[in-house]
């Protein structure tokens, strides 16, 4: 880690007042080294830290501690290039808020020219398909007590550096009295082409506007025409800043999807001045949204057609072993065998083949049906786990064995699919075990971890080779002789796709002769 450069505060905290009370992202100047200098108010809310407590800290703790190395990865970039980013660039890495709930970010960086040895980084929430946890950033703007346009040299600056477009326009008429350096980049005007000649209408699509103007009329019982009043009225009436999402029409023609929101800008004296529009680019999101929403279609409806597949042949596999069981059965029983022994050996191979085959069928239906025959719930696993015990009563009796679980937690799923997650784990154990040991014993307990509960259900037994950590979750794989161990090596794959469907991940550390441990995590209560 580099060497912490110190920023004098009374040159960094007097311009900040005025501008991040304004900006609804997570923002924070730092020095080279990674440590605050100043956070805005939408950073403290986030992160449940205050603006003095977050200054004492450094940037990467508000990473899991997973990422350290790559968040010291992504600074020690930067000092390296210093370079301006791009709408579009910059990190993607994991935060956690003020209540260890995780979600994905883009970290956005920029050096603030007047002062070398500091720059502002930006952290914007990013959506997800399998998403760790929903953030629902802190609201409003804090009010400006002035226009942006007599900000000073090095408010400025920091404005500048920002990654969003930030446009100021005066009161009542609209006109573009503030365009940043964002603004310029994102629809490629200039700030000299449109400061106090034009309104941010230029860049918006007619046809929005007049959408806009039809449903704030219906909203508030009044007629709202279709200009300049669409985009501030929220904001005045209501003094809460408006975000919506617009199609932003660039200079050159080319169109975009911004999120904007609008607040108002007021005087000393407490009238409206003017209002300040903040817009982010999210076209690659929405391009992304569409390619994951067809993709997801596209997935379900493979999953249904397969699941069909699955269903329909199962039951048509059935009927012809059930066949063969019978004719077996009436050959192996008629008088001109009676006395062969190689024919009732081999009817004997015949009746064990069409059990088994008729076991995997229902193991594979059985397998289909996962996720589809209980409701989602939140779950007391003691209540879940007590039953087990007294369902195993007759098999605990039979082997010796022995489950021991510590205070587990409530969950969110179906009880029907963690029970049997929870039944062949257990039956594993005791299956599996180990002749040396003086009786089987399964212990469960539990830890929590960001979002999830993380559990481990460790047993006694022979324990598992490394080399077949992967292979054991698949269906029918089984790794000891048919003939030792009865089953049909589906029991894992079950379990599997129960905590995938939970939204968690399972694995197994294990050693020869000692034991093995399943690890797997599902989500906390809603």
């Amino acid at each position: 880690m580099l060497n912490s450069t110190k920023v004098q505060n009374e040159h960094v905290s007097a311009p900040v007042d005025h501008i991040f009370d304004l900006i609804p992202f997570p923002l924070f100047i730092i020095d080279l080294s990674g440590l605050i200098l100043v956070a805005n108010p939408t950073a403290e809310d986030l992160f449940g830290v205050s603006g003095e407590r977050l200054r004492e800290r450094y940037f990467k703790e508000l990473f899991p501690i997973r990422f350290e190395k790559e968040v010291d990865h992504f600074l020690n970039t930067f000092v390296e290039n210093p370079k301006h980013q791009r709408h579009g660039e910059g990190w993607e890495l994991i935060c956690h808020d003020k209540n260890d709930k995780e979600f994905f970010v883009r970290l956005h960086i920029a050096l603030i020219s007047d002062s070398k040895d500091t720059a502002l980084l930006t952290i914007k929430p990013a959506e997800k398909i399998e998403v760790i946890s929903n953030i629902n950033l802190p609201s409003p703007f804090e009010v400006a007590e002035r226009e942006i346009a007599r900000l000073s040299a090095f408010q400025k600056e920091i404005l500048d550096s920002s990654i969003y477009s930030i446009i100021s326009t005066r009161d009542p008429d609209g006109i573009i009295t503030t365009f940043n350096k964002g603004a310029e980049r994102m629809l490629g005007y200039t700030a000299e082409e449109v400061v106090g000649k034009t309104s941010p209408a230029i860049v918006h699509v007619f046809e929005e506007v007049v959408e806009r103007a039809k449903v704030l009329s219906d909203e508030f019982g009044r007629t709202i025409d279709p200009g300049v009043d669409v985009f501030h009225f929220k904001a005045r009436t209501l003094g809460v800043y408006d975000t919506n999402e617009w199609t932003y029409i660039k200079k050159d023609g080319t169109k975009i999807q911004v999120e904007l929101a609008i607040s108002t800008i007021k005087g000393k004296d407490g009238s409206i001045n003017g209002y300040l529009g903040i817009a982010r680019d999210i076209t690659a999101e929405k391009e992304q949204q569409k390619q994951v929403s067809e993709h997801a279609k596209l997935v379900e409806a493979k999953n249904i057609e397969l699941e069909q597949f699955t269903y329909i042949a199962s039951h048509d596999l059935q009927e012809p072993l059930r066949t063969i069981s019978n004719f077996g059965k009436l050959l192996e029983s008629h008088e001109s065998i009676k006395n062969d022994e190689v024919a009732l050996k081999y009817f004997d191979f015949i009746s064990g083949a069409t059990t088994r085959m008729q076991g995997l069928i229902k193991c594979l239906l059985d397998y289909s049906r996962l996720g589809k025959q209980d409701r989602m719930e939140n779950i007391n696993l003691n209540n879940v786990i007590e039953n087990l015990k007294v369902d195993m009563m007759d098999t605990f009796e039979k082997t010796n064995a022995e489950l021991i679980f510590e205070e587990l937690p409530t969950v969110y799923g179906s009880v029907t699919d963690l029970r049997l997650l929870f039944q062949n784990l257990v039956s594993n154990g005791i299956k599996f075990s180990n002749p040396k040991a003086v009786n089987p014993r399964i212990i469960i307990y539990a830890e929590p971890v960001p979002g999830f509960w993380k559990f481990y259900v460790t047993d006694n037994g022979i324990g598992i080779d490394k080399k077949h950590f992967n292979k054991i979750f698949l269906l029918f794989q089984r790794l000891k002789n048919g003939k030792e161990i009865e089953g049909h090596g589906i029991g894992l794959s079950h379990c599997k796709k129960i905590v995938e469907n939970h939204g968690g991940t399972i694995e197994v550390v294990s050693d020869i002769g000692i034991g093995s441990t399943f690890i797997f995590t599902i989500k906390r209560i809603q």
